[in-house]
C-alpha cells in the first residue's frame, strides 16, 4: 500500500470530520401557521404567482422557474445586502395542497439542506396555511435555523393579506 502524502492525509481527515459533523448534526425544524380568509384555490394563486412576489413577499424576494415536481427553481431569499440564492429542486407541488422544494448550501447535502415546504388545508374559516422546513446538516452546528421564523412569519402574514384582499 502506498503512503498518503500530507495533503491527502489532510483532505482525507477533513472529509472524515466533515461526515462525522453532519451525521451527528441537530436537526432543526420551523413550522409556522395562519389561518387565512380565503379559499386554498386564492391562496394557491397568490403562492404561486411568483412574478409577485417583489411586490408583496418580505422574505422571497424572486422565485423563478417553473413549480413541477423535478424542476430546479432559482430561490431569491432577502433583500439587499442580506439576500442569498439557491437552487432547490421542486419535490411536490399539488394545486392548492402543497408546495415543497429541497436546496443544499453549494450541493452539499451534509453540510447543509433545508427541505421548504407550504401546506394549504381547507377549513370552514377559510384555509389553514402552514409554512415549515426541516433542516439537516454540519452548519447547524453554528447556524440556528429558528432565528429565520419572524421572516416566516411576516411572509405568511403578507400571504394572508394579499389573498384576502382579491
Amino acid at each position: 500500500m502506498m503512503p498518503l502524502k500530507p495533503s491527502r492525509l489532510v483532505i482525507a481527515a477533513l472529509a472524515i470530520l466533515c461526515a462525522a459533523l453532519a451525521v451527528l448534526a441537530p436537526r432543526s425544524d420551523i413550522l409556522t401557521t395562519i389561518t387565512i380568509k380565503a379559499p386554498p384555490a386564492r391562496v394557491w394563486a397568490v403562492l404561486t404567482d411568483t412574478a409577485s412576489y417583489p411586490r408583496w413577499n418580505p422574505m422571497i424576494a424572486g422565485l423563478k422557474g417553473t413549480l413541477l415536481a423535478g424542476a430546479t427553481i432559482e430561490n431569491i431569499e432577502g433583500y439587499g445586502a442580506e439576500q442569498v440564492i439557491f437552487w432547490p429542486r421542486v419535490l411536490v407541488a399539488r394545486r392548492d395542497r402543497e408546495l415543497r422544494w429541497r436546496g443544499r448550501l453549494w450541493g452539499l447535502p451534509l453540510l447543509f439542506t433545508g427541505e421548504h415546504y407550504f401546506l394549504l388545508q381547507p377549513t370552514s374559516a377559510g384555509t389553514r396555511f402552514t409554512q415549515g422546513e426541516h433542516f439537516t446538516g454540519a452548519l447547524l452546528w453554528v447556524f440556528d435555523p429558528r432565528d429565520l421564523v419572524p421572516a416566516f412569519e411576516a411572509m405568511n402574514t403578507a400571504l394572508a393579506a394579499r389573498a384576502e384582499a382579491r
